[in-house]
């Protein structure tokens, strides 16, 4: 880029370029945070400079004289002070800052009235610092709750033109942000505050261009019904994925199923996430039997502590393509008849996660359907110790999954290998009571892992004894590890996979 690029290291790389600093529209400053410098005046009236990335060694009065840019980029890793100038930024469209110690953005940031973009992410209070408040403050418990957060202020609503803003984990959410009309997105949004405060789910209501990923953390705080349908979900018709978090163990007081039963889905959701719902019932139906839906491809289910049952999922919701849950301490019971209108015997299902699930006994199947899993390709089933009934007729399922799993579930898996003769890949670890056999009726297997079972037979029963032909002809790789029974490959073994 010649002219127009400038990446200073020191003042003298500044001064050698002297005669190009009217060109200049690129400007990257790499210093330690022990050095600081002042450039010459000349560039900070360079009116052709739009773009600047400073790394350090740059006092944010400096940063202040450049009033034509329109990108700043701060990386800073010791103490940083944002002056309350920075509203002498007029032209600033994107604002990044990256630093661990910055705690307060200044009030005057509110009045960048063209700013487009504001990422704050890497804006965490870290370790060390949170530390040094431990030490110097005798009521350090108090201290650090109040520094956790980066602070905004209250009245950054006023930002009209803000399309992007990027926010830490810990960050509190801004009051009055359903005002931002032009926001696109958000990441995350967390509901710390009240309704009435300004920070509940109903700001959502005018924020129809939002789009992509909308997570909403602190669900818990949803407590009505009617905040939930103010806020206007359906209409977010940009928004693909969305992950609803809570952060409560009990349901307490508060009936957070007639909650999830009001939300209306956004049209054109791929991905639904649902963390830590508390309550002992979850409105699947409602939640999941909307026409509106017909994109929808992708759930995961996690931490619902409290959940005692699930439906099959796959069949009020047909478009489903990945299934996951995890992480459920009560559901004993996954599947069983489906009660949907919408219920279909050839659903679309083709990844499927079961994961800790300590108690799950039984995962059954609606009668009247033949073949609940006409598509399946990957079955992934880790600690689940107590599962004893599950289907086995899984004819086009390419990659199997199995850890800590009981042996009554394990071989109620597998109890019909003739099904399972699209089955190419296949990995059992720690279950140590299974006896498991691998013979000619898995004829599509390439790869074989196996860990830490009670026994393994692996030896081939044939009309014609033709070993190379019947067993395993398709075998690439065999792993096979702490099976005290194993003690040998069958006759002729290697030779076939050569």
């Amino acid at each position: 880029m010649q002219k127009e690029c400038l990446f200073a290291f020191s003042r003298a790389d500044v001064m050698r370029n002297i005669n190009n600093i009217g060109e200049t529209r690129y400007l990257g400053v790499i210093l330690d945070n022990d050095i600081s410098i002042n450039f010459p005046k000349d560039l900070y009236q360079a009116k052709k400079l739009r773009a600047l990335f400073a790394y350090g060694g740059m006092r944010a009065t400096a940063l202040m004289k450049f009033k034509f840019i329109r990108v700043l980029h701060i990386t800073f890793n010791g103490e940083l002070h944002l002056v309350s100038s920075i509203h002498k930024l007029k032209l600033l469209r994107y604002l990044c800052i990256q630093s661990e110690w910055i705690r307060v953005l200044p009030r005057s940031i509110s009045q960048l009235y063209h700013l487009e973009t504001l990422n704050i992410e890497q804006c965490r209070l870290g370790i060390e610092r949170r530390h040094s408040y431990i030490v110097h403050y005798h009521s350090y418990i108090g201290r650090c709750r109040q520094l956790d957060h980066l602070e905004l202020p209250d009245d950054m609503w006023k930002l009209t033109n803000l399309r992007h803003l990027y926010i830490a984990e810990s960050t509190k959410i801004l009051k009055k942000f359903g005002r931002l009309h032009s926001l696109r997105s958000i990441s995350p949004i967390l509901f710390l505050g009240e309704e009435e405060d300004g920070r509940g789910i109903g700001e959502l209501e005018c924020l129809n261009n939002l789009s992509g990923h909308l997570r909403i953390h602190n669900m818990e705080r949803v407590r009505d019904a009617s905040h939930v349908r103010k806020a206007k979900l359906m209409e977010k018709g940009k928004v693909y994925q969305l992950e609803m978090i809570w952060k409560v163990r009990n349901a307490a007081k508060t009936n957070y199923s007639e909650v999830v039963e009001a939300l209306e889905l956004p049209p054109n959701l791929i991905e639904l996430s649902i963390n830590g719902f508390p309550d002992v019932k979850l409105p699947w139906t409602t939640l999941l039997a909307n026409s509106s839906l017909r994109y929808l491809a992708e759930i995961k289910l996690q931490k619902c502590r409290n959940l005692e049952e699930i439906p099959s999922i796959w069949h009020i919701q047909p478009s489903l393509e990945t299934l996951e849950i995890s992480s459920m301490d009560k559901v004993k019971l996954l599947g069983g008849k489906c009660t949907s209108t919408r219920a279909v015997a050839a659903p679309r299902l083709k990844h499927l996660t079961l994961r800790q699930m300590a108690v799950l006994e039984e995962w059954v199947e609606n009668s009247t359907t033949p073949n609940s899993f006409p598509f399946l390709e990957e079955l992934i089933v880790e600690e689940c110790s107590m599962l004893r009934i599950a289907p086995s007729d899984f004819p086009t399922v390419k990659e199997i999954k199995m850890e800590r799993v009981g042996k009554e579930g394990v071989g109620s898996l597998l109890s019909q290998p003739w099904s399972l003769t699209s089955l190419e890949k296949l990995h059992v670890q720690n279950c140590p009571e299974l006896n498991l056999t691998l013979n000619s009726s898995f004829p599509s297997l390439k790869e074989i892992y196996i860990s830490k079972i009670g026994g393994l037979d692996m030896m081939c029963s044939s009309a014609n004894n033709d070993r190379r032909r019947h067993h395993l002809p398709f075998l690439t790789s065999l792993d096979i590890k702490h099976v005290p029974e194993f003690t040998a490959l069958p006759k002729g073994f290697l030779q076939q996979i050569e």
